[in-house]
């Protein structure tokens, strides 16, 4: 069960993951035009009605003071929530908490991520990833296209009977996570540790939900996603640890940045998934937490690409007139 758990868990975890690699890589220039931020060390406090960077114009935006990976909300509630950055995966850099989250997680009174990860709802997300109608991937892939994709999957110990199952998103996912080091990623720790310490641990959204921003593609976006995934999977690695650098630096400039100069160069289809699994779940996002900040005390937990910029979980909520302060 704990194998079966840990396998679906990481790529379900990745999807996101596997956007900003993809967002990073799709044009020849990505990596020579990435010139991370350097991190503000100064603690930035923001309210609506006291400025900021809300009407920073959306070339500028990502210029702005919001840099760190735990924040302060107050403003609502008995007491103050926070609102902390993830980053899915099992690095050990990254699941390794600087003390004062820890503190801050072990002190809060619930945990919110972005999608509970229940063996259950982890299992009938798995069904949902498998073709249907007797389909097979070699049928839907081209001869060249599916040989790549089979011996870069057996490299990982998938054999082809199991590939063939699989829709091509969740293939162009599977290639563009990066090798797991261990069964424990960042996010689920935390569910974990939630669940060992007594806390109600809730989800912002279900994962059918995560899954249908992909499953709603059609076959030839699918298709497209695999081929570019394959043609720059060398590539994916450095990538992956540039965000993952960008990250342990707290520098969310820097990762909106990649997503930035992506915007402006990268195809209909990548800019098309950039809203629908960025911007338009931003929104849904500060929404849907309302009801844990009212409570107080919560620790909520989001990929940190998420937080920055003019459409950013920090300043929609500013725009809701609450306080928000980064306290690491």
């Amino acid at each position: 069960m704990c194998s079966i758990r840990s396998n679906i868990t990481a790529t379900i975890l990745h999807v996101l993951l596997f956007v900003q690699a993809l967002a990073c890589v799709a044009t020849a220039d990505a990596a020579s035009t990435f010139a991370p931020s350097s991190l503000r060390k100064d603690t930035t406090t923001v309210t609506a009605a006291g400025g900021g960077n809300g009407s920073a114009d959306p070339d500028s935006a990502f210029a702005t003071g919001d840099n760190g990976l735990l924040w302060r909300v107050s403003g609502i509630g008995p007491a103050p929530s926070y609102l902390f950055g993830t980053m899915h995966v099992d690095d050990p850099r990254v699941v390794q908490l600087p003390e004062i989250v820890q503190d801050t997680f072990a002190g809060s009174a619930s945990l919110t991520l972005e999608a509970k990860l229940d063996l259950a709802s982890l299992a009938a997300a798995a069904s949902k990833m498998l073709l249907g109608d007797g389909k097979t991937l070699r049928e839907l892939l081209h001869g060249e296209l599916y040989a790549d994709v089979q011996r870069l999957l057996e490299s990982r110990g998938v054999p082809a009977a199991a590939m063939d199952r699989f829709k091509p998103w969740v293939v162009s996912v599977m290639l563009g996570i990066p090798r797991s080091r261990s069964s424990t990623f960042l996010d689920q720790m935390l569910n974990d540790q939630a669940l060992s310490q007594g806390k109600p641990v809730y989800g912002i959204e279900t994962l059918d939900e995560q899954i249908a921003l992909f499953d709603d593609l059609s076959l030839a976006d699918q298709i497209t996603l695999v081929t570019e995934t394959v043609r720059k999977h060398e590539q994916l690695p450095e990538m992956i640890e540039k965000l993952t650098q960008a990250y342990l630096r707290r520098d969310l400039t820097a990762l909106a940045d990649l997503a930035q100069t992506h915007m402006r160069t990268e195809t209909e289809l990548a800019q098309t998934l950039q809203r629908n699994l960025i911007v338009e779940r931003n929104q849904k996002m500060v929404d849907r937490i309302r009801t844990r900040l009212t409570e107080g005390n919560a620790f909520i937990a989001v990929g940190a690409l998420h937080l920055p910029g003019p459409d950013g979980m920090l300043q929609l909520l500013r725009n809701r007139g609450l306080t928000i302060e980064a306290i690491y």
